[in-house]
């Protein structure tokens, strides 16, 4: 299938790699079908609305730029994502990337959950977590929070 990209103009993607948000995501809950878009050679990805070419969101695997960020899912969301106690599951941050790239940051305190095998993801609030909305990525020295 066909879709128009904010980025990268029309792409091609298999309907194999649509992901559905039951709940859409946050300030955009009307919008469920997204896809992962990955460029070899860049640490975040594009996540793109299938049916229009916003909201696009860039997201990063919180591994990829701090240690220790663990956060404890909700078992209510692990059930609605239908992911069992030994199932892998994929945990993303937003990132905002304003004119000055150093000055970037990532909300840790609502990551995206992503059931691959079901193609299943859900943005959740971690209520119960003191973590911050907005991290900078670019911090004087590399480490946890």
């Amino acid at each position: 299938m066909k879709i128009n990209t904010k980025d990268f103009g029309e792409l091609t993607i298999e309907e194999s790699e649509v992901i559905f948000f039951p709940k859409g995501l946050f300030a955009f809950e009307e919008v469920k079908e997204f896809v992962l878009i990955e460029m070899d050679g860049y640490l975040q990805k594009w996540l793109q609305a299938v049916n229009d070419a916003n909201p696009r969101l860039i997201v990063l695997n919180p591994s990829d730029i701090l240690e220790g960020y663990e956060p404890h899912i909700p078992d209510e969301v692990l059930r609605e994502l239908k992911i069992g106690k030994n199932d892998k599951y994929s945990i993303y941050v937003v990132a905002v990337i304003p004119e000055n790239i150093k000055n970037m940051t990532v909300n840790l305190k609502s990551p995206i959950i992503v059931n691959y095998e079901k193609r299943l993801a859900e943005q959740v609030i971690l209520e119960k977590e003191d973590l911050p909305i907005r991290y900078r990525v670019f911090q004087e020295k590399k480490g946890g929070f």
